[in-house]
């Protein structure tokens, strides 16, 4: 797959971390397989995958939490 934002990138199908701000609070789903381009990090999922993330958001309890450091300029 051709990457939109880099037209002459090949996509890398992956799997990865997915990170999103639900209700104000940062949260990943972890193990997520999509496409990800090494130029420029645009991410791209098919609609199954998706689907399953916001599922995922919606239904699952978090499998554990994490300490994330804020940083301000």
């Amino acid at each position: 797959m051709k990457c939109k934002v880099c037209p002459n990138e090949e996509m890398e199908f992956k799997k990865m971390d997915v990170h999103f701000w639900k209700e104000g609070k940062l949260v990943m789903v972890e193990n997520v397989m999509g496409y990800e381009c090494p130029s420029c990090g645009e991410r791209v999922f098919d609609e199954e995958t998706t689907a399953n993330i916001l599922k995922t958001l919606k239904t699952k309890r978090a499998k554990r939490f994490i300490k994330t450091p804020v940083y301000s300029l």
